[in-house]
C-alpha cells in the first residue's frame, strides 16, 4: 500500500476495531413530535419536557422566588386543538395547609389552583391539567405562582422554608391542527420557519436524481439563508430525491411526506407532480400546493437551467421581506463582495458595539425579583481575535436598579461563561454612578488608567455568554422586608464592548475553531474565499452533511453564503488560493491522489498513525471487524500556504450522519480539537497538531515578538546575540578611540 492509500485508510478506519453504529441526538431536550392524518385533516402531537421551556436550572418556588414562567412559541399555520400539562411536584412540610396554594396561569389567566395538603407534604405528587385551547397565542406564558405561609410565621414575610418544586418528567402535551396556508411570498420565510416557534427547524429539500454543482450551489445558498434566520435554533436540511415519472397506475413515486417542502427544478428536470407547469424562461420562485395535502406548501425554486438556480436562490435570499404574491421572477443576481470579518453575528473590530445590538429585545436586559435568573448577553467574537499581551476586552457598562432598603449586601455579580469575574456593590443611589456612565475595572492592573471595565482575555472563547446577576438582600426586621418582586435590575442597552485595535491571528490547524464557527471558511461570511469539493455522485447522507456544514457556518456568521462555490476535485485549479472543504470518501481519495499528502502525512507521523504496516497489511480484514467511524481532519493547503484544507469522511456513506449530528450538536461540537478528530459510538478522539502554521494580519514585529515569546530558549539566544553584537561594537569603538588618542 502506498502512502496516499495509507493516509486515506487512516482517516477512514484507524482504531475502528472496537466501535459500532450510533445515532446521536442533535439536542437533548428537543420536543418529540408525532404526526397523524385523517383524509384532508393534518394533526400534530408534540411533547415538550417542562424543563426545556425555560433556561432555569431548577424549577423551584419559595418565598423569595414566588413565581416562575415557562415560554412556549407556536407556528401561525397551526391551531392548538388541545393541551395537557402533566406535573410532577413536591412541596415543603413547613407549608401551612389550607391557606397555601399554587396557581397555574396560561397567558395571565388562572387555569388551575393546586391546594397544598399537609398530609402530602414532602412526597412526589402528579397532577394532569387541561389547558384551554382558546387561550393559546403566538407566544404562550405558563406561570406558576406560590401563595404560601410557613407554620410558625406570624406574618407574610418571604421565607425560603416554603418551597414548591417541579420535578423532572413533567411535560406539556399539545395537539395541533394544520391550517391552510396562502400562496403568499410576503410572509417568507414562513411557513418553513416561524420566528415565534422556538423548536428546532427541519426543512426537506427535494432534488433531482442528477445534481450538478450549479444546482447544489443554489440549494446551499438557500439553506444558508434559512440558517442565518433561525439564529440559535438548530437547522437540519433533509435532502430527498424526487421522481420525474409516475407509476403504471399514474400514482406519484416521490415520498413527499407531510411537511412544507422546498423543491429545485429546471425545464429538463422537474417532479412528476409539477410536470404541467409551463416552461421557465427566467429564474423564478413560486409557492405551490403540496402534491398530497392542500394545507401544505411547496416552495418551487425554478430556472431554465441549473445555472439559473444560483440566481434564483441568491435573489430570493436577498429579497426576502420585500416579496409579494404567489411568485416572483428574477434577473441575473450579482452579489457584492464582502470584506473579511463582516459577519453580522460577530462583534465588529471596526467600531464599538452596543449591548442593544447583541440581544433581540432590550427587555432581555432587565430582571425582576430577589432571585431572578442572570441577564445573559451573547458575545460572538471573531475566532482568530488576537488577545496576546492584551489585559482584556474593554466594556463601558451602565446599569440601574431599585435601591436597597438600607446599605446592605446587595450586589451585581459579573460572570463570563459561568465563571465568576467580579462583583459590584449596589448602594442606595439606584444607579451605577451618580452622573454619567460607569466604567468599572474588572482586572486591576497598573497599566490601566481611568475606569475601564475589562473582560479578562483568558476567559473568552469564540462563543461566550456574559452574565449579570443582580442579587438583592432582604435585610429587615420582622415583617418589614421589601416585597420579593419589587426588586428590579437592568443593564442599559447603551453599554458597549470595544474591540477596535485588536488584530486577527490564529494558529492552525485547530478543529475547535472550525466546529464552533466554521473557521477559517467563515472569515468571509459569503464564503467567497472557499471551495467546497464533493463526490461526483453524492449520496443523500453526504448531501445532508453538505447542508449541515453550510448551516453551521451561516448560523455562526448570520449571513447567507451568496458566493458559495461547489466543485469536484478535477475542477480545482492547481493554484487555488481558497480555503478548501472536502466532503466524502471518494472526494478525499481523489484529492490526496491529485495534490499529494505531504502536509497531512507529517501530522499523522507525529502521532505514529502512519507507517505501521501491521495495521494496513490486510485492510479488508480490518474493515470487516470494525464498526462505523467518521473522521474530521485539517491541514495546510498544498496549493497555498496561507490557506487550509478540511476533510470530512467516514468508513461508509451512511456513517457520515454520525459526524453531521456531532457537528450540529452544541454540546458535542465543542469536543473537536487538534488536527484530527475520529467520531465513533464511544465519542470523539482528538489528536493534537504537531506542526502549526499561522494566518492573520499581525504586523511583522508583533509576529517576531509573539513567536520568540513562545520559545524562551530562542528568546534568550536572541538577547545574548544582541548583547554580544552591542559589546563587540562598543569594544571596537573604544579601541578605535584609544588608537586615535595615541596617534595624537
Amino acid at each position: 500500500m502506498n502512502t496516499r492509500q495509507l493516509v486515506v485508510f487512516v482517516i477512514a478506519s484507524i482504531i475502528a476495531c472496537s466501535l459500532g453504529s450510533a445515532s446521536i441526538q442533535a439536542q437533548e431536550n428537543a420536543p418529540n413530535r408525532e404526526l397523524n392524518d385523517d383524509s384532508n385533516v393534518l394533526t400534530y402531537r408534540t411533547q415538550y419536557p417542562v424543563d426545556a421551556l425555560t433556561s432555569l436550572q431548577q424549577l423551584r418556588l419559595d418565598g423569595f422566588t414566588p413565581s416562575i414562567e415557562l415560554g412556549l412559541g407556536s407556528r401561525a399555520d397551526r391551531l392548538v386543538n388541545s393541551a395537557t400539562l402533566t406535573l410532577n411536584y413536591r412541596y415543603s412540610p413547613a407549608i401551612l395547609a389550607d391557606i397555601s396554594q399554587v396557581n397555574i396561569l396560561l397567558n395571565s389567566e388562572t387555569v388551575k389552583t393546586i391546594s397544598l395538603n399537609a398530609n402530602d407534604a414532602d412526597t412526589t405528587q402528579t397532577i394532569r391539567v387541561d389547558l384551554p385551547a382558546p387561550l393559546f397565542t403566538d407566544y404562550n406564558r405558563i406561570t406558576f405562582e406560590l401563595v404560601a405561609q410557613s407554620v410558625n410565621e406570624q406574618c407574610r414575610a418571604p421565607s425560603a422554608s416554603t418551597w414548591f418544586e417541579i420535578l423532572s418528567g413533567s411535560q406539556l402535551n399539545v395537539n395541533y391542527l394544520q391550517l391552510p396556508v396562502a400562496n403568499e411570498l410576503a410572509y417568507f420565510p414562513e411557513p418553513f420557519f416561524y420566528r415565534s416557534d422556538f423548536s428546532n427547524v427541519n426543512i426537506p429539500f427535494f432534488l433531482p436524481e442528477q445534481q450538478s454543482t450549479e444546482l447544489l450551489t443554489g440549494a446551499g445558498i438557500l439553506a444558508s439563508y434559512f440558517a442565518s434566520e433561525t439564529q440559535w435554533r438548530l437547522l437540519d436540511i433533509k435532502p430527498h430525491i424526487y421522481q420525474q415519472k409516475r407509476d403504471l397506475n399514474d400514482q406519484l413515486l416521490t415520498a413527499w411526506g407531510r411537511h412544507h417542502a422546498v423543491v429545485f427544478m429546471t425545464n429538463a428536470q422537474r417532479p412528476a407532480a409539477f410536470k404541467p407547469l409551463p416552461e421557465i424562461t427566467q429564474p423564478r420562485v413560486e409557492l405551490l400546493d403540496h402534491p398530497l395535502y392542500p394545507q401544505l406548501k411547496v416552495l418551487a425554486v425554478m430556472a431554465p437551467d441549473d445555472a439559473g438556480l444560483i440566481d434564483a436562490a441568491q435573489a430570493l435570499a436577498a429579497a426576502a421581506g420585500s416579496l409579494s404574491g404567489a411568485y416572483a421572477t428574477f434577473n441575473q443576481f450579482d452579489a457584492e463582495p464582502r470584506d473579511p470579518y463582516a459577519a453580522p453575528n460577530w462583534i465588529s473590530t471596526e467600531r464599538e458595539v452596543k449591548f442593544s445590538e447583541l440581544v433581540s429585545d432590550v427587555s432581555e436586559l432587565q430582571r425582576h425579583g430577589v432571585k431572578a435568573p442572570p441577564i445573559s448577553v451573547p458575545l460572538r467574537l471573531p475566532p482568530d481575535l488576537f488577545i496576546w499581551q492584551k489585559s482584556g476586552v474593554p466594556l463601558d457598562l451602565e446599569y440601574r436598579y431599585t435601591a436597597p432598603i438600607s446599605n446592605d449586601d446587595s450586589r451585581l455579580l459579573v460572570s463570563i461563561n459561568n465563571e465568576f469575574v467580579k462583583s459590584f456593590k449596589l448602594d442606595e443611589s439606584g444607579v451605577a454612578s451618580g452622573v454619567g456612565e460607569l466604567r468599572v475595572p474588572i482586572i486591576d492592573t497598573p497599566i490601566l488608567s481611568g475606569n475601564n471595565l475589562e473582560l479578562p482575555a483568558f476567559k473568552l472563547g469564540v462563543v461566550n455568554q456574559l452574565q449579570f446577576n443582580f442579587k438583592f438582600s432582604q435585610i429587615g426586621a420582622g415583617c418589614s422586608l421589601q416585597p420579593a418582586n419589587s426588586s428590579i435590575g437592568a443593564i442599559d442597552g447603551s453599554s458597549t464592548i470595544d474591540l477596535v485595535g485588536f488584530d486577527h491571528y490564529a494558529q492552525l490547524p485547530d478543529l475547535q475553531l472550525f466546529a464552533k464557527a466554521g473557521y477559517p471558511f467563515s472569515r468571509y461570511d459569503d464564503l467567497s474565499n472557499t471551495l467546497i469539493v464533493l463526490d461526483q455522485e453524492p449520496s443523500l447522507d453526504l448531501l445532508s452533511l453538505f447542508f449541515a456544514n453550510i448551516a453551521k457556518m451561516s448560523a455562526s456568521t448570520g449571513y447567507p453564503v451568496y458566493n458559495l462555490s461547489v466543485t469536484h476535485v478535477e475542477q480545482v485549479p492547481n493554484n487555488a488560493s481558497e480555503d478548501i472543504l472536502v466532503l466524502g470518501q471518494s472526494a478525499t481519495q481523489q484529492w490526496l491522489a491529485r495534490f499529494g499528502d505531504k502536509n497531512l502525512t507529517a501530522q499523522l507521523l507525529g502521532h505514529k498513525l502512519a507507517g505501521q504496516s501491521q495495521l494496513f497489511a490486510n485492510p479488508n480484514a480490518v474493515l470487516q471487524n470494525s464498526g462505523p467511524l467518521a473522521a474530521l481532519v485539517a491541514f495546510q493547503s498544498p496549493l497555498n500556504p496561507a490557506a487550509s484544507v478540511v476533510m470530512q469522511t467516514a468508513t461508509s456513506s451512511e456513517h457520515l450522519n454520525m459526524l453531521k449530528e456531532r457537528l450540529l450538536s452544541p454540546s458535542d461540537s465543542i469536543q473537536f480539537h487538534g488536527f484530527l478528530s475520529l467520531v465513533s459510538v464511544a465519542g470523539i478522539t482528538n489528536y493534537a497538531a504537531t506542526q502549526q502554521y499561522f494566518i492573520g494580519d499581525l504586523s511583522f514585529w508583533n509576529q517576531v515578538k509573539y513567536h520568540t515569546a513562545q520559545h524562551p530558549f530562542i528568546l534568550v539566544l536572541v538577547v545574548l546575540f544582541a548583547v554580544l553584537v552591542v559589546a563587540l561594537g562598543l569594544y571596537r569603538w573604544l579601541r578605535s578611540s584609544a588608537k586615535r588618542k595615541q596617534e595624537l
